[in-house]
């Protein structure tokens, strides 16, 4: 009868935190507070992944909505949800709630209604019990009405489908699966949609013809809502973990188990794991701007260095497309157990690891982001650090960015950036300085050039030139980078 919901949101980016280390948040407080143009119009949650009892609203006493100094705002519900408890109504609830104060209190009216299977996982499958729910949903602010909805991916499956390997996909032995279905469940009054996204898929095809109206064209959708759909990362792992084997065409080398591939593995928090699919901003080749795509790495079987990139996207009309990028045999590309062996080795930053852990905090490793950049890859860890007791928090306070064969440790990303790229700077002043002593000598001023930057005024020119282009590339370069952080 009094607390019925949970209430409000918080919201951080993912690339930036503030001075100590504690997430920058920009949704905030109860009531929620922003300083940015996220709207928040409904902030009551009336279903979620743990409101597992029943409520009733339309009683005479008001709902408790949130603290406000020395008094409590309240509310009373306005959703569509409930059962009214008229009549016979609120006898039959209580038998079946066991609870008899349902049918004696005196705050239930004829105006109450009952509020039955909240969690959000229980009301979808008692509505499509022959779908596989993803048990990771997304929490979304739509910005056309400001409500909050949850996402959950459905999956059609089958066991039959001919000449296809069997997988154990949440306890279901499958050989057939798809991400056809998203569903949207109103936060507030518990509205469920189910909208098929892959219209091909004929499982899904199937149950939309016996089950009418169930399944709605993606086109019907909110588009505030469709932007917030993303490739599930269950989806993703199943394939990456096939793609090790069958990325193999050739039939005498797939026979003899040759070229096998293995998912890369990488170090996270004080532990090592086979490296979890990463969400990040890239410009994928051929494309202009970049974009959220869903990666993951992998490297020959039992060694260390990347052989490839498995990537799908998320964005608009490209949503669902999916790319490997191989890399060049003959060339050694560091995977993220590789990076993650040159952070430990560096006489720099192993030190100071090393102190930390000494002065009653533990060190604790971020995931290894990957961030393909033209014709490089730029890797990027955050490093906590967390206090021994209970009630410490992690904090962030170091990233380590590696390119190439350099690798800085700093306070926040764009320092490491202009730690590895300011040396292109410090040759641009170089050839300056050499091309405008070599000038002072042909016009015969006093300044007296060495011999090794003596160079003609056309040499120097076009020396200009160049370094100019590659600077301007650089600069592009540093953009994407920034983006692809994000």
């Amino acid at each position: 009868l009094k607390y019925t919901h949970g209430y409000g949101y918080v919201a951080a980016p993912v690339n930036d935190v503030e001075g100590n280390g504690l997430p920058m948040l920009f949704v905030k407080n109860i009531p929620p507070t922003t300083e940015t143009s996220l709207k928040l119009t409904r902030p009551e949650i009336y279903f979620g992944e743990k409101t597992n009892h029943y409520i009733i609203t339309g009683a005479k006493e008001s709902e408790f909505d949130y603290p406000a100094g020395s008094e409590n705002k309240e509310t009373r519900y306005s959703g569509k949800d409930g059962v009214s408890l008229k009549g016979i109504n609120r006898f039959l609830y209580a038998i079946k709630t066991g609870d008899l104060r349902l049918f004696l209190s005196g705050n239930i009216t004829n105006d109450s209604n009952i509020l039955l299977y909240r969690n959000i996982y229980e009301r979808v499958t008692r509505i499509a019990p022959f779908f596989i729910y993803d048990q990771t949903p997304q929490f979304v602010v739509n910005q056309n009405d400001g409500k909050l909805y949850w996402i959950i991916d459905a999956y059609t499956v089958s066991a039959n489908y001919p000449y296809a390997q069997r997988y154990n996909f949440k306890g279901y032995g499958v050989n057939y699966v798809r991400n056809s279905v998203k569903v949207v469940v109103d936060a507030y009054d518990g509205t469920v949609d189910y909208y098929q996204v892959d219209a091909e898929d004929p499982v899904a095809n199937t149950y939309g013809r016996i089950y009418k109206g169930l399944l709605k064209p993606v086109s019907e959708c909110d588009p505030a809502l469709f932007e917030h759909f993303k490739y599930p990362k269950d989806l993703f792992k199943i394939q990456s973990e096939m793609y090790q084997t069958y990325h193999v065409d050739n039939p005498t080398v797939f026979y003899n188990g040759e070229d096998v591939w293995s998912l890369a593995k990488e170090k996270y928090l004080s532990e090592t794991q086979v490296y979890d699919p990463s969400h990040v901003m890239f410009t994928l080749p051929g494309e202009k701007d970049a974009e959220f795509a869903l990666i993951q790495p992998f490297t020959p079987k039992e060694k260390a260095n990347m052989s490839a990139l498995l990537v799908a996207r998320n964005d608009g009309k490209e949503y669902g497309k999916m790319y490997v990028f191989q890399l060049p045999k003959d060339k050694t590309v560091d995977g993220p157990m590789m990076i993650e062996s040159k952070i430990d080795q560096d006489s720099t930053i192993s030190p100071q690891f090393t102190l930390w852990s000494q002065e009653g905090s533990n060190v604790l490793r971020g995931n290894v982001m990957i961030i393909p950049i033209e014709n490089s890859i730029i890797y990027v860890e955050p490093i906590y650090l967390k206090a021994e007791n209970e009630n410490s928090m992690p904090e962030v306070k170091r990233v380590v960015m590696v390119y190439k064969e350099q690798i800085v440790m700093e306070k926040d990303i764009k320092t490491c950036l202009d730690k590895i790229f300011g040396t292109e700077q410090a040759k641009a002043d170089a050839v300056l300085k050499a091309a405008e002593e070599s000038k002072a000598a042909e016009t015969g001023s006093e300044t007296t050039p060495t011999v090794s930057n003596v160079i003609t005024l056309e040499e120097a020119k076009a020396l200009y030139d160049e370094l100019q282009q590659a600077l301007d590339k650089v600069n592009q370069l540093i953009q994407k980078i920034e983006k692809g952080s994000k």
